[in-house]
């Protein structure tokens, strides 16, 4: 179950039949913005990455990932991004042709 995904999906179904050409140039320009989000979380996701290294070369471990509850946390964080990130795609994705400045060009 994807509610974030499945709530985008539902809004812009909804919505796709009453948009303009002008207004179709800011869905179809949402798989740009999911290629940069993506590249923002490798970053963000690297960088957790060593951090927790790090933290597990110290004696006793002084990080915020020393507990479940933490981890959990960060692990749903990451999930929730990635599962809008994948929505974006799929909205931007289903434009069936892209629009520029209201004029139809080829996907």
């Amino acid at each position: 179950m994807r509610p974030t995904r499945d709530a985008l999906a539902l809004l812009y179904s909804r919505a796709e039949a009453n948009l303009t050409p002008d207004d179709m140039d800011t869905p179809s320009s949402l798989t740009a913005v999911a290629s940069s989000e993506a590249l923002r979380m490798a970053s963000i996701t690297e960088k957790l990455a060593c951090l927790v290294a790090e933290d597990g070369q110290q004696k006793g471990g002084t990080g915020h990932f020393q507990e479940a509850e933490d981890v959990f946390e960060l692990l749903c964080a990451l999930s929730q991004s990635f599962e809008v990130i994948g929505a974006l795609a799929e909205i931007g994705d289903s434009v069936p042709g892209r629009c520029i400045h209201g004029k139809r060009v080829p996907s």
